[in-house]
C-alpha cells in the first residue's frame, strides 16, 4: 500500500519543479509564458491529486478492488488533463510553450521521485 508520506512527496515535487520552471519560463519569455508554465503544471498538480484521492482512499482492499480504483483514477485523471488544457486554452491567451513546459515539469516529478526512492535503497 502506498503510504501518505509517498503521495505528499510527490505533490510536493510537482509543485517545487512548477514553480522552478515557471520562473525560468518567466525570466526568458516574459510574463505570459511564466503564467502559462505555471497553469500548466496546476493541470498536472491537479490531476494527481484527483488520482491519489480515488486510487487511494484509506483502508484494504482486495487486489481486484484496488486495480479497479487504478483504472478509474487514471480515466478521471486523463479526463482532468483534456479538461484542464481545453478550459485554459479556450478562456486565457496562452504561452503555448510555456503552457507544455510547465505540465511537462510537474509530470516528470512522478518519476523523479522513483529514482530517488531506488537511489535511497
Amino acid at each position: 500500500m502506498v503510504k501518505r508520506q509517498e503521495i505528499r512527496r510527490v505533490v510536493r515535487l510537482k509543485l517545487v519543479l512548477t514553480v522552478a520552471v515557471s520562473v525560468l519560463v518567466f525570466a526568458l519569455w516574459g510574463g505570459r509564458a511564466g503564467i502559462s508554465s505555471a497553469m500548466g503544471g496546476g493541470i498536472s498538480l491537479v490531476g494527481a491529486l484527483l488520482y491519489a484521492r480515488i486510487a487511494y482512499p484509506g483502508g484494504w482492499v482486495s487486489p481486484k478492488a484496488m486495480l479497479s480504483r487504478h483504472y478509474a483514477a487514471e480515466m478521471a485523471k486523463f479526463g482532468w488533463t483534456i479538461t484542464g488544457f481545453a478550459l485554459v486554452i479556450v478562456t486565457i491567451p496562452v504561452h503555448g510553450l510555456g503552457l507544455l513546459l510547465g505540465y511537462i515539469a510537474a509530470t516528470t516529478a512522478y518519476w523523479l521521485s522513483l529514482f530517488v526512492k531506488l537511489e535511497k535503497n
